[in-house]
């Protein structure tokens, strides 16, 4: 028997005690998927409070299918960014542990710094989890590591959270006041240009309301101006307050700003000619701009 031959039968030997080892051992269980975080659903949230230490809290509700921010300032809320973050309700919980009897300082939680109330569950968001960068966070008795993203959608400011539209979605102007000219709407429903008396019909009139209508901002910013632009006033039929915008700028970019609440919307300068002239005779009633986000 030749040295190749002893070594092949060695090596088949132990192929063959490895299979068997295999065989015998008993089958690897599979790993348990996440539980998810609440039993709630977003659809059941009807109230949502994020409290930050040391600045105000944000309170937004929803009343039907609508939500509005109600604190710090009142306005109407951005719902794809609430829709958004109440994804927390069934968040992954990839790992929990009992909070009584650890020092929560470890994980961030002795003094949170932002809170979440849903309904009357609250979260409480603790430090970042160093092995796979998510987060603690609190609920009652337990503590919980999921995504840090929801996190992040929770910290924005109140800006974050005001819808992008500049008038509310159930509003129904009727007088559109720009620096130059006025825009009402009459009896039978048609826009008319107002000035010495009742005008002719306005051209363009009601494409220029409906781009209001439609109006996304690309941005909505703090505003802490001093009220020394021109400016724009939407009034409303059905005793709706009227809405006004300041001009805070044409370019090279488009700002509105409304005081009352400290929000300033901010559009691509091409909206300016879009949201403060009328539309010439070939305009197209579809405006290219209308994005899908609020």
């Amino acid at each position: 028997m030749t040295r190749r031959t002893v070594v092949n039968m060695a090596l088949l030997a132990a192929a063959v005690g490895l299979a068997a080892l295999v065989y015998l051992l008993p089958a690897a269980k599979p790993a348990h998927p996440p539980s998810v975080l609440t039993r709630m659903t977003p659809g059941q949230v009807t109230r949502v409070q994020i409290s930050r230490r040391g600045g105000p809290a944000i309170v937004l509700v929803r009343r039907g299918k609508r939500w509005r921010i109600a604190e710090p300032v009142k306005a109407q809320a951005n719902r794809f960014i609430i829709h958004s973050l109440l994804g927390i309700t069934r968040a992954d919980s990839f790992g929990r542990f009992a909070a009584e009897g650890r020092d929560l300082r470890e994980f961030g939680l002795d003094a949170p710094a932002l809170r979440l109330r849903l309904n009357d569950l609250q979260i409480a968001f603790g430090a970042i989890e160093p092995l796979n960068g998510r987060r603690y966070v609190r609920i009652g008795a337990m503590v919980h590591v999921i995504p840090n993203y929801f996190y992040q959608e929770a910290s924005g400011g109140v800006a974050d959270f005001v819808s992008r539209t500049l008038l509310p979605e159930d509003s129904d102007p009727v007088r559109l006041a720009l620096p130059d000219k006025v825009l009402q709407r009459d009896e039978s429903g048609h826009w008319t240009l107002a000035g010495h008396g009742q005008g002719p019909a306005a051209q363009g009139g009601e494409d220029l309301v409906t781009r209001w209508r439609r109006a996304r901002a690309l941005d909505v910013k703090p505003y802490a101006g001093a009220g020394r632009h021109p400016t724009v006033t939407v009034t409303f039929d059905k005793g709706r307050p009227p809405l006004e915008f300041e001009i805070v700028s044409t370019a090279p970019t488009l700002i509105l700003a409304r005081p009352d609440i400290g929000m300033a919307y901010h559009f691509t300068a091409s909206q300016a000619d879009k949201l403060l002239r009328l539309p010439g005779p070939g305009a197209k009633k579809k405006d290219p701009h209308r994005s899908a986000s609020e």
